[in-house]
C-alpha cells in the first residue's frame, strides 16, 4: 500500500467526501506491513462522524473500485478491511 493509492482515491471525482474521509481512516489505521486495519465500526462512526448508512454505501463503494476488500469475522468479533494495492488482489 503506497501513498500513491491515496492520492488515487482522494483525487477520484466520483467518490464522495465522505467515502474519501473513510478510506483516509482505514489508511491512517492500517498495518502497513499487512495493509490490514482492524478499527472497531463503533469508533469510525464516531470518529468520522457518520451515519451507519453512509459508513455501509461508503465500504460497498470502495470495495465496488477496488480498494478495500472487507472480511467479516465471526458474528461477534471484529471486520477487517484490506487496503489493495491493485484491483487482482480482490
Amino acid at each position: 500500500m503506497t501513498i500513491k493509492k491515496l492520492n488515487e482515491v482522494m483525487r477520484n471525482p466520483k467518490l464522495y467526501a465522505q467515502t474519501k474521509a473513510l478510506y483516509s481512516y482505514l489508511y491512517v489505521r492500517a498495518d502497513h506491513k499487512t495493509n490490514i486495519a482492524y478499527p472497531p465500526k463503533k469508533q469510525i462512526l464516531e470518529e468520522l462522524n457518520l451515519t451507519e448508512g453512509l459508513f455501509t454505501q461508503g465500504l460497498a463503494v470502495l470495495e465496488k473500485q477496488g480498494y478495500i476488500k472487507t472480511t467479516s469475522k465471526e458474528k461477534y468479533t471484529y471486520t477487517t478491511y484490506k487496503l489493495l494495492e491493485n484491483a487482482e488482489e480482490v
